[in-house]
């Protein structure tokens, strides 16, 4: 068994310990940006022999911050994982639409969350134009309707005052029959008349209530005009109801459309990472711009190095992740520093000479904390 070090009120990159926690843990503060760390003494340690932070100056969230379309408005309670039983913390968030939704802190600190979910346009544009027209009639009607009998799945389009669910069937997500007959008996056991509105190349289903086929699909959507003239139709004569509507998806697209809140803008490059968009080379790349390409696409851009003023070719997930890697020709000539020989080098080449390796074993030692001929290594950061 180790002896105990007392670390409190040492400084370990920007952090400082506060209290000893147990279990080889001690609560520290960053001195950058207020928030609290918890790390082991071995990554104390590691932070200083590495020259690491120790913190990613994430800042907290607190009531009133806003995610995309989404604000912060008070605590939710905690998700437990089904399978680990872990919790996660949750905040209670209200979408510019209205609703109230509980989103996993996780979630809004990865801007993952950045709209309630049915607003977005995650939702298949065939759907709004079903609720786009079934809410002139019923007042009641729910999108996304989430009951426990469920078990986490749920109905496109609710009408309570009927007990009827609609559910859309795109073919990229129903080429199987399985779950969508395991959801037509749930509903049919809880009293809930399901109606599928299904595209031509699903599979046909058998235990459903009512199936309506639609023509070849549009990526607009104004294939629904004779489906949703069928539902209506179906609804008058079976549940007795009075719709008398003028279904035109084609002259209503536009309407239907404008409902749909886009989240592209906060998914860009230039909205989540504004300093490496500066470097962004719009010629080369035209016609994109930082505000149209999402900030962890695989595809390849060109950038402006802001030391060489060389134009050069990357891709954009590798400027944007953990090392944000950025000029090769600036990477070459950065200094670099032996810590065991406590020696510094003018460029990678020149460290590599000394110890006789390639300056590649130099880069991947760095990259992957390991030792190159016996020596540990890390970038000159330059003040």
């Amino acid at each position: 068994m180790g002896i105990f070090q007392d670390l409190t009120g040492q400084t370990s990159g920007t952090l400082i310990a506060k209290e000893y926690l147990g279990g080889s843990k001690w609560l520290c503060v960053c001195q950058a940006c207020n928030n609290e760390v918890i790390i082991t003494t071995d990554w104390f340690h590691k932070n200083i022999r590495l020259g690491r932070d120790g913190c990613k100056h994430a800042k907290p969230i607190t009531i009133g911050d806003t995610f995309g379309y989404l604000r912060v408005i008070a605590p939710a309670k905690d998700y437990i994982k089904p399978k680990s039983k872990a919790r996660e913390k949750q905040w209670l968030c209200e979408c510019v639409c209205g609703r109230q939704k509980e989103i996993l802190e996780s979630n809004l600190k990865a801007h993952k969350s950045l709209t309630c979910g049915i607003c977005s346009n995650r939702v298949s544009i065939p759907e709004k134009m079903i609720y786009f027209y079934l809410s002139q009639y019923f007042t009641d009607i729910q999108e996304q309707y989430r009951p426990e009998f469920l078990g986490g799945k749920e109905l496109d389009i609710y009408l309570p005052a009927l007990h009827v669910g609609i559910e859309y069937d795109g073919y990229r997500w129903h080429k199987e029959l399985t779950d969508d007959e395991i959801k037509n008996e749930i509903c049919k056991n809880n009293g809930i008349f399901l109606i599928r509105i299904r595209e031509p190349r699903c599979p046909d289903i058998s235990n459903t209530f009512y199936c309506i086929k639609t023509p070849r699909p549009t990526t607009n959507g104004t294939h629904m005009t004779q489906p949703i003239k069928e539902l209506i139709d179906f609804l008058n004569q079976e549940f007795l109801c009075s719709i008398n509507l003028d279904v035109d998806c084609i002259r209503d697209n536009a309407d239907i459309c404008k409902r749909i809140i886009s989240t592209v803008g906060f998914n860009s490059l230039e909205y989540l990472f504004p300093e490496i968009a500066k470097e962004w080379d719009y010629e080369k790349n035209y016609p994109l711009t930082p505000d149209k390409v999402p900030a962890h696409t695989g595809k390849k851009a060109w950038w402006i190095c802001p030391k060489c003023k060389q134009s050069y070719a990357s891709v954009i997930a590798s400027r944007t992740g953990n090392k944000q890697h950025g000029c090769r020709k600036c990477q070459n000539t950065k200094k670099v520093y032996c810590i065991e020989l406590d020696q510094t080098f003018e460029s990678l080449k020149s460290a590599a000479q000394f110890i006789d390796r390639k300056s590649c074993s130099i880069t991947s030692s760095i990259k992957n904390n390991t030792t190159c001929a016996g020596y540990h290594w890390k970038y000159v950061t330059e003040e």
